[in-house]
C-alpha cells in the first residue's frame, strides 16, 4: 500500500510540475517600465514598450497582452536590453480580437479585407477562408449582410 501511495504522489508531482512547464509566461502592462510614443504624418505612430520580464532557460511560450489593438505584426520587434545575444524568437503568434464591418446600404455587399503577414505563416483559425495572394500577404472575402454587420476572427502563427 505504500509503495502505491509513493508511485502516485510521484506520478501527480511530475504530471503538475509537467502541466506547470508547459503554462506560458504572460507579460502585461503592470511589467511595463517605460513606453514612448513617436506619431508620424499619415496615421502612423512608433511604440517603444519597455517591459520587465525574466525566462527560464530553454524555449519558453510568453504571451504579451495589452498591446494596441491596431498593431502591425510586421514591426513588432523583440530583444534583451540585459543580454541581447541570449534571446532568440523562434515563432509568433498574433491573435486578433476581431474585425468588424458594418453595411449601411440596401444590399449585401462583399469586403475584401487584405492583411499583410511577415515571415513564414500559417492561420490556425479563422471564421472565414483565406486567400494567400502573395508570399505576405492574405486576403478574405468578408460577406456583409444589407444594412447589417459581419465579423472576422483568425489567428496566424509566424516563423523566423
Amino acid at each position: 500500500m505504500m509503495k502505491r501511495l509513493i508511485a502516485v504522489v510521484m506520478l501527480c508531482a511530475f504530471w503538475t510540475s509537467h502541466l506547470h512547464a508547459a503554462t506560458p509566461s504572460t507579460i502585461t502592462r503592470e511589467d511595463q517600465r517605460d513606453v514612448m510614443v513617436t506619431i508620424y504624418n499619415g496615421n502612423l505612430g512608433l511604440v517603444k514598450d519597455v517591459r520587465r520580464a525574466r525566462f527560464d532557460a530553454g524555449a519558453v511560450e510568453v504571451r504579451f497582452m495589452d498591446v494596441a489593438a491596431l498593431i502591425d505584426p510586421a514591426s513588432v520587434h523583440l530583444k534583451s536590453l540585459t543580454e541581447a545575444g541570449k534571446l532568440k524568437i523562434v515563432e509568433q503568434n498574433y491573435e486578433y480580437d476581431h474585425i468588424s464591418l458594418r453595411n449601411h446600404k440596401k444590399e449585401a455587399i462583399t469586403v475584401e479585407v487584405i492583411e499583410p503577414v511577415p515571415g513564414d505563416w500559417e492561420v490556425l483559425r479563422s471564421t472565414l477562408p483565406h486567400d494567400k495572394i502573395e508570399a505576405f500577404t492574405m486576403r478574405y472575402r468578408v460577406p456583409v449582410p444589407k444594412e447589417g454587420e459581419a465579423k472576422l476572427n483568425y489567428r496566424v502563427r509566424v516563423r523566423f
